[in-house]
């Protein structure tokens, strides 16, 4: 479930972000963190919370996958196991190509 890539996508995606927070807003000359670029803040946290979302997004997809191709446990009781059967009918129908 963790191994889908666009889980790995985001996490770079938000470490770039971060790495151009703490890095690459300031400007001025070599050595002076007087100036700060507030346009180059607002572009960075967009950045981050691009790489968060991807990485939601990565989560809840490979999450599908996994309830798709079996690899979770059945739930116990016979309510949560006709709501399951129910969720598998309607992801074999929405994802089948007609």
């Amino acid at each position: 479930m963790f191994k889908h890539p666009l889980i790995i996508v985001g996490v770079v995606v938000a470490v770039g972000g971060w790495l151009f927070l703490t890095s690459g807003v300031a400007g001025g000359s070599i050595g002076s963190r007087d100036i700060i670029n507030l346009h180059a803040i607002s572009l960075a946290e967009n950045v981050i919370l691009l790489g968060y979302m991807t990485a939601l997004a990565g989560l809840i997809a490979g999450g599908f996958d996994a309830v798709i191709k079996g690899k979770t446990h059945l739930p116990t009781s016979p309510s949560r196991r006709a709501i399951h059967g129910y969720l598998m009918i309607m992801t074999r129908n929405a994802c089948s190509v007609r």
